[in-house]
Formats: C-alpha cells, sequence, structure tokens
C-alpha cells in the first residue's frame, strides 16, 4: 500500500488551477489530493492509466496492489475511478493496450 501525500484542494481551488495537472484525485464530493504548482517533485506524473490497472486508488488515497507487481513493471491505476463525477472524462483516446481496453477514458462511476 502507498499512500498519497499531497495537498488538500477544495473544488474550487482545483477548478481554479490551484494543483499540477495530472497530479490530483477526487478523494470526495468537496475535495482533491494533489501537487501544488511550484512543488518540484510529485510521484503522480509517473503514474499512468491502464483499462486493467496494477493499483487501486482507495478512498483513503491509499494505491492497493491488486496483484502481485513485478519488480521494473509499471504502477498503473484506471483514471476513471478518480473522480466522484459520472460525467468525467479525459479528452484523450485510451491506448493502454489492455485485452480489456475502453478505447477512451471515462468515469466509471454510475
Amino acid at each position: 500500500v502507498i499512500v498519497w501525500g499531497c495537498r488538500l484542494f477544495t473544488v474550487e481551488e482545483f477548478k481554479a488551477g490551484k494543483h499540477v495537472r495530472g497530479t490530483a484525485i477526487q478523494i470526495s464530493p468537496e475535495y482533491y489530493l494533489g501537487s501544488q504548482v511550484g512543488d518540484t517533485i510529485s510521484p503522480a506524473i509517473y503514474l499512468n492509466h491502464s483499462c486493467e490497472p496494477t493499483v487501486l486508488i482507495s478512498p483513503k488515497a491509499e494505491f492497493i496492489a491488486l496483484r502481485d507487481i513485478e519488480q521494473g513493471e509499471e504502477i498503473t491505476a484506471d483514471y476513471g475511478t478518480i473522480s466522484y463525477d459520472p460525467q468525467w472524462r479525459l479528452d484523450k483516446e485510451c491506448y493502454c493496450g489492455a485485452e480489456s481496453c475502453r478505447g477512451i477514458i471515462v468515469s466509471t462511476r454510475v
């Protein structure tokens, strides 16, 4: 288990772009965790999406391995699980290459 330890942002701060793009995960309807603009090191920039991820991001912002992860293997998460908004979508196609690839990166919440 890895715990995401970053700055807490309100929805308003998130929408105002006070976080480093691509580093924030929504942990409740009101709050995000992410890196603050000006941070020089953010592990979040190294986390890529996969429709068949190696980790699950829990509501407590813990990264929990879904299976054994081999040394040197990429740690990935399903970006569709990081927003409480069921209408959320990333304006990019998915090229993760997973057998179950959805082709788009959208919220998995209903």
